[in-house]
């Protein structure tokens, strides 16, 4: 690969995960930020970082003019619902079998096909990343001008997934004396996303029952509180649209919308799919003589399929040495695949950049919501479930959040943040809809702001100009 590299995400990912981007991406589908040309993944530890190389950056961008078009936001958006339909048909059809009676090549051919589509579903889920966007977002600008107008018209009105889920918890907190394991596992397979990374259900039951033990102790109507801020978007969002009056901006302030809650009707396919059917991953481990955490972070897709057809296992030796580091990547659609130190060497050689420290202690980003603040970092990544239980007791208000993505099961943090920093997301992510909502300063896509600044540092972040800067 002799192209440059552009951060994409980050964080801990499986190697399955890794394995179902590369094959989604390779798809080739034709609409925007779901087919690349060259992409890169480097992971030491079970912890990666992924990049785009430029020419796929750009490319990725400029797709974005597609949805001009609305035959293709249409189609898109028909194509991203049908393929949410075979997955969760996929998922039925294994929860609804005896999965230990079947053959390891009923169990391969089912499995192939549930990870068919969980690529296709991370390949749709790119759409709704902030580069497919930028045309649309750019625009927007042009016809708005308006900062704070234009910030508030593209965040939707309509409740994601991410709303629906805190109503239905809340729902539960307001109508039960107590939560019952059973209660947990509905919601969790309702919104089954909280669970991505999480292999451990004892310590999601663990957590979901000490999280409404301490929501139960707030008397506010959170669901009314919900529902009523989303009310009042909505009344702001029509206001704007009707002063402007532009047939184009309604068009493209509703591909915001549908991008919006539509990667979050997505995200179950890659995020939840391990939960969803976890009896099935369950028994595929047990037939390889692996735990469910060996399956998913050292095979790829076809790797497993050939142990359970053929008996081939990976030997620990190679096991290990993924673990310890592995590149999975393409480049002009020709694919790679290094494990152990040799992929360290390569990597090291190839592109010492991405080991460089960040000695100027500075991060520049993409402002979300404006305002400045300063204060003591406290970093956290999305997938540590536990961090988020300790550190809610030492969080203190106005401590800057620094994260490689938001989570709802942060809002404990974020409510008392004085600011949040990320390495990710766009202008309708997570992070930028609750920093909005909460009226505090938000910078996303740093790209690098969880490995720049430790915990205790103390920060200024700006955001006014996007940049955020170590002061001791």
């Amino acid at each position: 690969m002799n192209n440059k590299l552009v951060y994409w995400w980050g964080g801990r990912e499986s190697m399955l995960l890794m394995d179902s981007c590369v094959t989604g991406f390779l798809k080739k589908y034709k609409f925007p930020g779901s087919t690349m040309k060259g992409f890169f993944f480097y992971s030491e530890k079970y912890k990666g970082s992924g990049y785009l190389t430029k020419i796929s950056f750009d490319e990725m961008i400029e797709s974005g003019k597609k949805f001009f078009n609305q035959e293709i936001v249409e189609e898109y958006f028909h194509f991203s619902e049908k393929t949410r339909e075979k997955f969760f048909g996929i998922v039925k059809k294994i929860r609804n079998s005896n999965v230990s009676r079947m053959s390891n090549e009923e169990l391969a051919d089912l499995f192939w096909k549930l990870h068919d589509c969980v690529a296709g579903g991370i390949a749709l889920y790119e759409q709704s990343q902030q580069e497919p966007l930028v045309a649309a977002e750019k625009r927007i600008r042009e016809i708005v001008k308006d900062e704070d107008k234009m910030l508030t018209i593209v965040e939707p009105y309509e409740p994601d997934d991410i709303i629906n889920g805190e109503i239905y918890w809340y729902n539960l907190v307001k109508d039960k004396d107590s939560i019952s394991k059973e209660d947990i596992i509905i919601y969790l397979e309702k919104f089954s996303w909280h669970m991505w990374n999480m292999y451990d259900l004892d310590e999601a039951l663990d957590y979901y029952k000490n999280k409404f033990l301490e929501d139960k102790k707030d008397k506010h109507d959170k669901v009314k509180g919900i529902i009523d801020s989303k009310n009042k978007h909505k009344e702001k969002v029509l206001g704007i649209l009707k002063e402007y009056d532009n047939e184009e901006l309604n068009r493209l302030v509703e591909l915001f919308h549908r991008s919006t809650i539509n990667r979050m009707r997505l995200k179950p396919i890659w995020a939840g799919v391990d939960f969803l059917t976890r009896d099935f991953f369950n028994e595929i481990a047990k037939r390889l003589k692996l735990s469910v955490v060996e399956l998913v972070f050292s095979y790829r897709i076809k790797e497993v399929v050939d142990a359970l057809k053929n008996g081939n296992l990976l030997s620990k030796e190679e096991r290990e040495r993924r673990k310890e580091s592995y590149i999975i990547a393409f480049d002009n659609y020709k694919e790679m695949f290094i494990t152990g130190e040799e992929s360290k060497t390569f990597a090291r050689k190839e592109y010492p950049e991405l080991f460089r420290e960040n000695e100027e202690e500075v991060v520049k980003g993409t402002v979300v919501s404006k305002g400045k603040a300063k204060g003591k970092v406290r970093i956290i990544l999305s997938e540590n479930i536990e961090k988020v239980k300790e550190l809610s007791k030492t969080f203190e208000k106005g401590d800057i959040l620094v994260t490689d993505m938001t989570q709802p099961n942060m809002m404990v943090l974020i409510g008392k943040a004085g600011a949040i920093v990320t390495n990710e997301g766009g202008i309708t992510s997570h992070a930028a809809v609750v920093s909005r909502e909460f009226r505090i300063p938000c910078i996303v896509c740093t790209h690098t702001a969880t490995k720049t600044f430790k915990d205790g540092d103390i920060v200024e972040v700006d955001a006014e100009k996007g940049v955020v800067k170590k002061i001791k």
